[in-house]
């Protein structure tokens, strides 16, 4: 510590001899008030020599007490070095200490954008969740309003049906107003008239040959597939496209077959529906009356079908034009040509509205004239197995039971 004080001494020093010489130098003349003495050259050089040492002299000096001063000094300059180091790494320590702190926190910063990511997923998947539950809540909201809906208009049904069955107390004694024997033998006539008139409807049929397209032909056919069922229906249409189809006897068995069966299972859907030829709306009565059966005896339910079929009025024009429209579907699917565009006969007409009114009169007694049991007409489909039991209920011990 103590080189560059002495350099910085010995720098001031040389400042200091300069300013000595310099001054020496410019020193003006001296005025003196005595007479010049002459100076020999021998005695002024001895004169300069002692001012040279003398000012050395007093140079040493100074210098000796500045290096005096700056060994005073050292002291406490080295101690405030120590300090100033000392502070110094404090610095460096405090600041390391705040880099690692610093760290610390750009890795909790670092931790957090990642669980603030994940929770950023975790909403979304919750936000869709939550729009999927919201969006099945209004379709269950919109279903349940739906079923109120219908259970309201059941209840309402059922309570106007409650309240004419306890107003109808003397009706509700009444026993049946025929009897099943007595239907069974309107069914036998209805059968034997649709057996006449399908017989007619042959006689008085003139055969051609299918000129249409294949895809005509499956449509004028496809809506007599559950009147004639299966079997019929896939022998009439190999018939119908046979291109080299010649009519004969055999084509007379199958067109009268046709006609038969067709109005046959027509006539028995008028019969055992609530509400024909509206298929439709008399779904609810179903439903009702079936739920009834298994809650309460078979009188009360029959006294109630009796009721509600009562004030049930049967559209007989509808009836009338449904079968007529049927007969004209049969006719043109066994080959026939229907007059007048599409619109059948009088004579056909005359038939056809005579079967609508007898299937009609049944309807009337199956669903209004029986309290004590539920009867129906059922038909056997072509190509069934013949099956001695199901002859019985006609005049066996059964009898009553269907029609």
């Amino acid at each position: 510590m103590q080189g560059p004080h002495n350099v910085s001494t010995g720098h001031q020093d040389d400042q200091r001899l300069g300013a000595a010489v310099t001054d020496m130098k410019q020193v003006e003349p001296v005025q003196h008030d005595s007479p010049p003495t002459t100076v020999t050259d021998h005695e002024g050089a001895e004169t300069s020599k002692q001012a040279f040492n003398q000012q050395v002299r007093s140079d040493q000096e100074q210098h000796e007490k500045g290096e005096s001063r700056d060994r005073k000094r050292t002291p406490s300059l080295e101690s405030q070095l120590a300090r100033e180091i000392d502070y110094s790494k404090q610095l460096e320590a405090a600041l390391a200490k705040r880099d690692e702190m610093l760290q610390e926190k750009e890795a909790e910063l670092t931790r957090i954008k990642d669980r603030m990511g994940s929770q950023e997923d975790k909403i979304r998947e919750l936000s869709g969740a939550n729009h999927r539950q919201s969006d099945e809540i209004q379709q269950t909201g919109a279903e349940l309003r739906h079923v109120k809906t219908k259970y309201q208009q059941t209840s309402q049904l059922l309570k106007e049906r409650s309240e004419e069955l306890t107003t109808a107390q003397k009706f509700l004694g009444k026993a049946d107003s025929i009897s099943s024997a007595e239907v069974v033998r309107l069914v036998e006539v209805l059968n034997a008239e649709i057996a006449h008139q399908s017989t007619f409807i042959l006689d008085s049929l003139t055969y051609q040959k299918w000129t249409g397209s294949a895809n005509d032909l499956e449509h004028s056919l496809k809506e007599l597939r559950d009147l004639l069922g299966p079997w019929l229906y896939e022998r009439l249409w190999h018939r119908l496209n046979d291109p080299n189809l010649e009519f004969d006897e055999s084509d007379d068995f199958l067109t009268q077959l046709v006609l038969q069966t067709g109005l046959t299972n027509a006539c028995k859907y008028i019969i055992n529906h609530w509400y024909p030829p509206f298929w439709n709306e008399g779904k609810m009565f179903d439903r009702v009356y079936g739920d009834m059966g298994r809650k309460v005896s078979q009188v009360v339910a029959g006294k109630w079908r009796a009721l509600s079929s009562t004030h049930l009025v049967v559209d007989r024009k509808a009836n009338k034009d449904y079968l007529r429209g049927v007969l004209r579907n049969l006719i043109t699917a066994v080959g026939g040509p229907v007059q007048n565009g599409n619109s059948l006969p009088p004579d056909l007409k005359n038939k056809v509205d005579d079967i609508t009114r007898k299937a009609l009169a049944i309807h009337e007694h199956v669903k209004s004239s029986f309290t004590s049991m539920d009867l129906e007409v059922y038909s056997i489909p072509c190509g069934t197995p013949f099956d001695a039991s199901q002859m019985e209920d006609a005049d066996g011990p059964n009898a009553g039971g269907k029609g």
